[in-house]
């Protein structure tokens, strides 16, 4: 007789529900260009961005159904550039967000194409959440034979002795409290992170702001 299958339990449920409305932001955005927009060209981008969108959504509820959000992750060749480059254009659409990205290096990774969306979605929605008023700035390489992610902003920046601690769920600064957010976010990248065998680290930026850069191994 075949065991029951674990449904998900309320933490996972609250990470499903915390990304999906960053997902939907991202289909609101790109409907929203679309009602306006002309260019046959652009038509067709919003389209392609709004179809991306909705398979993540798809993915998510599905392993969030299966109880399976925390274990779950697909066995496919990832291109990194590739899901930043539609990363940068969603946030750029959704959220209004100035933000680049720079390929120093082709970065393939094994892995979970619609996990490495979830981890951007979620840097740069903080990025426009907690620093919106500079540029941001994404970027793909590889250092010491490890595929490199790293999101950059020029916010008020993590104090040192909270870093750590801001992957863990729910945690929130104090100067914080106020904004509308759950404390999830750098969760969910972390989570996403360890299940390929990678890591996040929180790092100040040189010149003000906050690095987060995620390290996995390379295919």
């Amino acid at each position: 007789m075949s065991e029951p299958t674990r449904g998900p339990s309320r933490e996972e449920l609250a990470v499903c529900a915390h990304d999906l409305r960053s997902t939907l932001t991202v289909i609101a955005g790109w409907n929203s260009l679309l009602s306006r927009e002309l260019d046959p060209a652009r038509r067709a981008e919003a389209v392609a961005g709004i179809e991306a969108a909705i398979a993540r959504a798809d993915a998510l509820i599905g392993d969030a159904l299966a109880g399976r959000l925390r274990t779950h992750t697909a066995h496919e060749p990832v291109d990194l550039a590739e899901v930043a480059a539609r990363a940068v254009a969603d946030a750029q659409v959704a959220l209004g967000l100035d933000v680049s990205l720079v390929v120093d290096a082709p970065a393939m990774i094994e892995g979970d194409a619609v996990g490495m969306a979830r981890i951007l979605e979620n840097l740069l929605g903080n990025a426009a959440k907690y620093a919106a008023d500079g540029p941001v700035g994404v970027r793909v390489g590889v250092r010491d034979e490890l595929a490199v992610l790293e999101v950059a902003d020029r916010g008020p920046g993590i104090p040192e002795q909270m870093r750590t601690a801001m992957l863990e769920p729910f945690a929130r600064l104090e100067r914080d409290v106020e904004r509308p957010g759950t404390g999830l976010g750098l969760t969910v990248v972390r989570s996403i992170a360890e299940r390929h065998l990678g890591s996040v680290e929180i790092l100040p930026r040189e010149s003000g702001g906050t690095v987060v850069r995620v390290e996995l191994p390379l295919a």
